[in-house]
């Protein structure tokens, strides 16, 4: 909202949301996104989720929000990079809520919630190298279908549900398409990074790293082939999703960071490069499955450790109560490698541009360097989704609620999720072609 209570974003009704959606007949995974649930009781929509404003008399969120973003502009040194007049408020499960202020950097303006680390240096130019991370996750909740022998199929999110005896999963399948989610954090993420790669000192080295999950997903479903209700068939063609997802988003990163830069006119290339970090488990797991085994946590951390010192203080201080807190764990562990020096004066700084939901890396990642007395040094830019999905009174990332590939449909208009990214993010350009959605 505004400081005068007027919207600070689009309204769903630029999206149609006032028309009842009619998925098409016999067509699976066709929902809206964006849009309340509907009433059938009442023929017509309930009153779509907003952001709380911000009363503009309680002027301390506001004032802290943007001394943050002040803050960030010295740290940066640039003068691109300033507050804009609103905040939104979100309220988290718990009831706490997490302020975004509006933000521009560059010629990009978002809401965006910032990090900053305990024992940062005054000025970007004090470092001898900054990374910037950015990244996704795979697929979303709802679009991984698990098939079960009885021919029935496991509706839950397969990611998030617990073994069960009663179910064995025969095969695995999965939209090839890009989801909402995923189009979405390619544009939103590869724009956000390429506008400060735009504003940072020309004379420090930029990296760019894309941290996009391909190991860590195999262990999501390791506990369900440990317990026999995953076949060996299931796992291997959940690995080869996996890996062709892994790949294709790298790519989809990749291609936008490199015309989001072109089109920012940056005059210092930064080096691009994807993350596969987990991938020295790969030895242990090819072990584990060909001779039937099970994967231990315990033993998961120890091989790394093994391999990797800032593995060390991971199965020192804390061992792992699943294989998915082991892959949890390795994206903070990434952030340390790329965030502390390299070599003996050095001081490297990493900037994470991530999800909002990801926000926690960055407390995990600065609480391992802090008990393993590491020269750790990050920031966090987590700008918000400009496409999210009202759910519960709450505002959700498209990947809990996967809206398919029919994102309207009334009278013979059709959205696609390419479509609706174009119009939220015009600065896009041809990245995602088609009408807008009006």
């Amino acid at each position: 909202m505004h400081e005068d209570g007027s919207e600070a974003r689009f309204s769903w009704q630029d999206l149609g949301a006032d028309r009842r959606d009619r998925p098409l007949e016999n067509a699976e995974n066709l929902t809206v996104v964006g849009l309340p649930e509907f009433d059938e009781a009442a023929e017509r929509p309930k009153a779509a989720h907003r952001p709380d404003p911000v009363a503009h008399q309680d002027a301390r969120p506001l004032r802290r929000s943007r001394d943050r973003i002040r803050w960030f502009a010295e740290f940066l040194e640039t003068a691109e990079v300033n507050p804009g007049g609103d905040v939104i408020r979100e309220t988290r499960g718990d009831g706490s809520a997490v302020f975004l202020p509006q933000v521009t950097v560059g010629g990009t303006t978002d809401f965006a919630l910032l990090r900053r680390g305990a024992n940062l240096l005054k000025k970007v130019s004090e470092y001898d190298r900054v990374t910037l991370v950015l990244g996704s996750c795979l697929f979303s909740a709802r679009s991984v279908h698990a098939h079960l022998e009885n021919g029935s199929r496991l509706d839950a999110p397969i990611l998030d549900v617990q073994p069960d005896p009663r179910h064995v999963i025969h095969e695995i399948r999965s939209d090839p398409r890009l989801n909402l989610y995923e189009i979405q954090m390619g544009t939103l993420l590869a724009g956000m990074t390429a506008a400060l790669v735009s504003v940072l000192p020309t004379a420090i080295p930029v990296d760019v790293v894309i941290q996009v999950p391909r190991v860590q997903y195999y262990l999501h479903l390791f506990p369900w082939y440990a317990q026999g209700t995953l076949t060996r068939q299931a796992l291997e063609q959940w690995m080869g999703l996996v890996d062709e997802r892994h790949e294709l988003l790298c790519s989809v990163f990749k291609t936008h960071l490199r015309r989001y830069l072109a089109a920012n006119e940056v005059h210092t290339s930064p080096t691009i490069s994807a993350s596969d970090f987990l991938s020295v488990l790969m030895p242990l797991i090819e072990s584990k499955t060909n001779h039937g085994g099970t994967l231990d946590p315990v033993e998961a951390v120890d091989h790394l450790a093994g391999m990797d010192p800032l593995w060390r203080p991971v199965a020192r201080s804390k061992k792992p109560l699943s294989l998915r807190d082991v892959a949890n764990t390795s994206y903070a562990v990434e952030y340390l490698h790329l965030g502390t020096a390299q070599q003996a004066g050095e001081k490297r700084l990493l900037i994470s541009v991530e999800d909002l939901s990801e926000h926690k890396i960055f407390t995990s990642a600065a609480d391992l360097a802090r008990k393993a007395d590491l020269d750790y040094h990050s920031c966090g830019f987590y700008p918000m989704e400009r496409v999210i999905t009202p759910w519960n009174g709450r505002l959700m990332s498209a990947y809990y609620r996967d809206p398919g590939h029919v994102l309207l449909d009334q009278n013979g208009i059709r959205y696609t999720p390419e479509e609706i990214v174009g119009a939220a993010y015009p600065e896009a350009g041809d990245l995602h072609p088609g009408r807008p959605p009006r």
